[in-house]
């Protein structure tokens, strides 16, 4: 291995760590050590960036380990590979003198091309307990870069792999498991063959398992004498001590709690995750304790068996079948109770057979699932009881989801709707292409026009209903609209009930002609038409002649009848821009609009006659007097009303039936 090599090598194990770590290529010779690499909480502490501080002198400041004794008495001790811890001083960049334990890890190559030094830190000031956490992060440092150098001892090879590997479907399980963790795992038999490892450890040697499985670990070393001396060091530590045959090359920094029990059901190993998850302080205590997962379990699982049971069938199923996944219920040294998810996987080691135990907290995910199915509950309640039509459509319209209400007011059943397209098949003919449009604009995300909308929609029974919708549009992760949700109210009879009301406040309830009220705001209208743009326009205003005689003799219900024909006749006569209201008892006002005073007393003269010949519905002979006016820019309402009734008055002076049309005129 060059130094190029083992340098990258050390940067790449320096970069896990969270301490401040740098790496000095430990030369006697001049310029001296120089520090090779630092990693991001390294340049933190000393206060500069990371591509200042490498190449530079270790013996300058800010670095603390100058001192050329120092140097050589850790050179010294290289082939003891044991660290070093001392208290020293360094000096920041900005000239802030700090002091430190340091931690100082010797290491060599295999091969012993290049010898260099892991310098570790942590504050002086810490307590105990920080001081220990840095030994242990040394040790782990220690085991991640020995696993690091069988990496790359590794030589491309292409035999076959051996018969006891694992299946593929139990590795690829592994795999997605296990997530990404720092490190890599491999199970060597006693015959020194690997037989079974992680993604990870395939990332770390750049070949797949099948080209890995079965080959003898010295293979990935460069040498017998490197393998002799680091395969003494990364693997004789990690021995288990329950069965001699077995090593195990565990990085402990998975993310998951893992134990290896032998196939007579007790625990031989156990990872920091599962100490933590346990509650429980060390492995000691951990093998000591809790022998068996049923040690770590409430006497009885949620559906009753006794966990005891349930272990040895869960075990026996794993090792008859290579793997057995499932929920459990665990129980931590505090007895707090926690839903896990189980991972129980063979694994074949020569003549030996152990249990892979994966066991993962699922206490958060099972109050989501839990929280996540109880609003599904309440939104699934509210869709099918909501009195609100509430239907899902693609972007093409077709209706994928519909609720109980929306199928009652279409009336047909749910089958008939789903699937089918809203706009062909429930909508007017008339306000397809309109509507269509506005689907179009939520299409494009465009609700301010759209989010609230007002149309006809027709029902199995051919009915019109009017249905007042508020639109929403769905979008996926990259923001593009999906689909449409409307939720729409029947507003039919309140529409209705607008309309009537509407319409009794604008109509005579009798005849069905304008009323008084509407009749002058029809006036006011007219008349700022006139004096804004010029023009003219007459009146009409006609009452029935004796009147009072019909009611007292053919009673009420005839008057009304008299009033319903005239009503009638004079809309015959009238054209579609003109007005007819009634103004009071039996008085008729005529509004004709652009209409001079001769062309108005015309009309007049036309309506007189008319009724004069008619039957209204009563023995004796009807008639009318009328009085006809036109209007300039110039007049105020009020006076044109006085003139208009002062004519029709005057038609009755002179003995009634008669048309009179101009009276005086204001100055």
């Amino acid at each position: 291995m060059t130094d190029t090599d083992m340098a990258d090598s050390l940067s790449r194990c320096i970069a896990q760590s969270e301490y401040p770590v740098c790496t000095i290529h430990a030369v006697p010779e001049p310029p001296g050590p120089m520090v090779c690499d630092v990693n991001e909480a390294f340049a933190r502490l000393i206060g500069c960036p990371s591509e200042q501080l490498i190449a530079t002198r270790a013996g300058m400041p800010p670095a603390p380990l100058g001192e050329r004794g120092m140097i050589d008495n850790l050179r010294a001790n290289l082939s003891a590979d044991s660290c070093r811890v001392a208290v020293v001083w360094g000096l920041r960049r900005d000239g802030i003198a700090y002091q430190v334990d340091c931690s100082v890890l010797p290491t060599r190559a295999p091969g012993g091309e290049g010898d260099y030094l892991v310098c570790i830190y942590s504050d002086v000031n810490s307590s105990l307990a920080a001081r220990q956490s840095l030994l242990d992060e040394t040790e782990k440092l220690q085991a991640l870069i020995a696993s690091v150098w069988v990496s790359q001892s590794l030589e491309p090879c292409d035999a076959a792999p051996g018969p006891q590997q694992a299946t593929a479907a139990t590795r690829d399980t592994l795999e997605r498991e296990a997530g990404r963790p720092r490190g890599g795992v491999a199970f060597i038999d006693h015959q020194r063959r690997i037989q079974r490892i992680d993604a990870a450890f395939e990332t770390i040697q750049g070949q797949s398992a099948d080209e890995i499985i079965g080959h003898d670990i010295e293979r990935f070393y460069v040498d017998h004498a490197s393998f002799e001396r680091m395969g003494a060091q990364a693997y004789g530590r990690r021995r288990c001590d329950a069965d001699p045959s077995i090593y195990c090359a565990v990085f402990e920094a998975s993310r998951d709690a893992v134990m290896l029990m032998a196939a007579e059901g007790y625990f031989m190993a156990v990872n920091p995750a599962a100490l933590a998850l346990f509650e429980v302080h060390d492995s000691g205590q951990f093998l000591r304790g809790y022998a068996t997962p049923a040690a770590l379990s409430p006497t009885t699982q949620p559906d009753g068996e006794p966990s005891a049971d349930a272990t040895q069938r869960w075990t026996q199923h794993a090792l008859d079948c290579g793997q057995s996944l499932f929920e459990w219920y665990h129980e931590t040294a505090t007895g707090r109770v926690f839903p896990a998810e189980v991972q129980l996987s063979r694994i074949d080691l020569g003549d030996d057979v152990i249990v892979q135990m994966m066991v993962r907290d699922i206490s958060e995910k099972k109050a989501a699932i839990k929280a996540l199915q109880q609003a599904r509950d309440q939104t699934e309640a509210y869709f099918h009881t909501a009195p609100v039509m509430i239907l899902f459509m693609d972007i093409t319209g077709a209706i994928t989801e519909i609720n109980e209400y929306g199928c009652e007011l279409i009336g047909l059943p749910r089958e008939a709707i789903v699937g089918t397209r809203w706009f062909d098949a429930f909508l007017p003919a008339e306000e397809k292409s309109r509507l269509e449009g506005v689907f179009a604009a939520l299409r494009r995300g465009d609700t301010q026009q759209t989010e609230y909308h007002e149309n006809h929609i027709v029902t199995a029974k051919g009915e019109k209903r009017v249905i007042a919708f508020r639109n929403a549009p769905f979008r996926d992760t990259t923001g593009q609209v999906t689909g449409i949700l409307a939720s729409g109210v029947d507003i039919t009879r309140q529409r209705e009930a607008e309309a009537h009301l509407e319409y009794r406040a604008a109509h005579d309830e009798l005849t069905g002609i304008w009323n008084r009220w509407r009749m002058i705001e029809l006036l006011n209208a007219e008349m700022q038409r006139v004096q804004r743009h010029g023009g003219v326009f007459s009146l009409i205003l006609f009452d029935v002649d004796h009147f009072k005689r019909v009611n007292d003799r053919y009673g009420h219900d005839a008057g009304d009848t008299v009033l319903k024909t005239l009503v009638a006749l004079a809309n015959q006569r009238l054209r579609r821009v003109d007005a007819l209201a009634r103004w009071g008892g039996e008085e008729f006002l005529v509004l004709l609009p652009a209409t001079d005073e001769a062309s108005g007393y015309m009309v007049a003269e036309a309506l007189r006659c008319g009724v004069e010949g008619a039957d209204l519905g009563v023995p004796t002979p009807v008639t009318i007097s009328l009085g006809v006016v036109d209007c300039d820019s110039h007049e105020t309402l009020r006076a044109l009303l006085k003139r208009v009734d002062d004519c029709m008055y005057a038609g009755k002076r002179a003995g009634r039936n008669r048309t009179v049309q101009q009276g005086a005129r204001p100055d």
